[in-house]
């Protein structure tokens, strides 16, 4: 809740929100509702005792897990925008990269990216004729990077995916008309964070898809599984 409404639209705004709780759990049931005027947002933190329908103390039964959670949060918000419609949600981990696009994506192309020229290089090696020790080594070299080089392509489809998500998020905030200045522009930032750092994984694994395209797929699925069999050989030795 912004601080810079009016104190009449922060009453309603705590009092509908307390409604939904209420009527989810029952006021019997809420030991406490305390608006919090002291902070950067008026915010109220509101305590009950979980009491199923049944006289049961259960909290799983009641708001059932992570799951349940998230249902009550998309309920919550449903309540909320009846009365103010203009009500913004925080950002989504659907929407970002924190939990589709993981960070291990981040880390394979880094890496990969800072051996580039030495990958093209061996790739340009793999097709000499009469220097068959300087193909031996190129091929060497390659099955160095194999398992992460052949996930390229997919990882790159994903990646555009969720970059294409935070141009429609980012198009849909510049659409709308929100009351709630400082959240939205947080959101806003949020979302623009996040699709430059996508863009940028982007540009990187096209980049690298181009070069990974040029070495024959049955060599690739070769170098791939011989590098798999070794690392998993090594960490069994450890």
């Amino acid at each position: 809740m912004a601080d810079e409404e009016p104190y009449e639209t922060q009453v309603n705004y705590f009092n509908h929100a307390y409604e939904y709780f209420v009527k989810k759990f029952g006021e019997e049931n809420i030991i406490s509702a305390v608006v919090h005027m002291d902070e950067a947002h008026p915010h109220m933190h509101l305590c009950f005792v979980p009491i199923t329908r049944d006289n049961r103390l259960s909290s799983k039964d009641l708001i059932g897990g992570p799951s349940g959670l998230r249902k009550h949060q998309d309920e919550f918000h449903a309540h909320m925008v009846e009365a103010f419609p203009d009500l913004m949600r925080g950002l989504p981990k659907e929407v970002s990269h924190r939990k589709h696009i993981p960070t291990a994506f981040f880390k394979n192309a880094a890496h990969l990216m800072e051996h580039y020229e030495e990958i093209a290089s061996a790739i340009n090696d793999i097709g000499l004729v009469n220097a068959p020790k300087k193909k031996e080594r190129a091929i060497a070299l390659l099955g160095q990077y194999a398992p992460e080089m052949a996930n390229m392509s997919s990882q790159l489809k994903m990646v555009d995916k969720h970059v294409a998500n935070l141009e429609e998020a980012l198009s849909d905030a510049n659409r709308s008309k929100w009351n709630y200045r400082d959240t939205a522009y947080d959101q806003e930032k949020e979302i623009i964070e996040l699709k430059e750092q996508l863009t940028q994984l982007s540009q990187q694994q096209k980049q690298l898809v181009k070069i990974v395209n040029l070495i024959p797929p049955e060599l690739l699925d070769q170098l791939k599984k011989e590098e798999k069999a070794k690392r998993r050989k090594e960490r069994e030795v450890r």
